[in-house]
This record gives C-alpha cells, structure tokens and sequence, in this order.
C-alpha cells in the first residue's frame, strides 16, 4: 500500500510567533497561517480565509520567532498530524501541519528566505 503525507501552505501570519519550550527543554512555536481559497459561481467569486495551524521545532521554530510578525508572507512545508481529546463527552480530532521548512516570502522585490529542519 502506498502512503504520502506532505503538504505545503502558504499565506500570511494571523499572530506573530512566540518561542516556547518543553519540559524537557525542546524549544518549538505554533502559528496559524492564513491561506485563502476562490471559486467561481454563476453569480460572482467568492474568496476564503482558510485558518491553518502549523508548528515546528528547534532551530526553525527559533528562526521563524526571530524574523517573522504577523501579516508576513510565508509558505510552510511538512505533513499533517493528528490528536485527538475528548470535549463535553465527544471524541474530537484537531489536525496540524507539522513544518520541516518554512520559506519567508517577501511582498515587494527583495529575496526569499528558506529555513529547514
């Protein structure tokens, strides 16, 4: 059986990453990226925002604290992962995408930047 899980998002920042660590001292950040979708009806265009949870760990985490705010322009690459917990009595499932790559993205000329685990 084949099996693949990769995905690459892009969009901008809704909040400015902040730098967490782990009990066991593994520094990582969780941001959302907001990346928009459009389709045509018969009528007129319509647009939108998708809200997508990231993380990542260590040095990308760091880098992406260091040089990112919100509003910027990035594109996250890695593969989904899920949880689960249990709210109000129902099984619930949240899933993320967990980043090895991280690509800032300038808005006005300039140069990107990549960032890999």
């Amino acid at each position: 059986m084949i099996s693949l899980n990769r995905v690459i998002i892009a969009g901008s920042l809704t909040k400015t990453p902040l730098l967490h660590e782990t009990a066991s001292g593994k520094k990582f950040t969780s941001f959302t990226i907001s990346a928009k979708d459009s389709w045509h009806t018969r009528d007129d265009v319509v647009v939108r925002s998708n809200l997508i949870p990231v993380v990542c760990w260590g040095k990308l985490a760091e880098n992406v604290c260091k040089y990112l705010d919100q509003g910027k322009c990035i594109m996250a690459e890695g593969h989904l992962e899920s949880d689960t917990f249990e709210k109000d009595g129902k099984k619930q499932i949240f899933v993320k995408v967990t980043a090895c790559s991280v690509v800032f993205l300038e808005r006005t000329g300039g140069s990107s930047k990549v960032i890999e685990e």
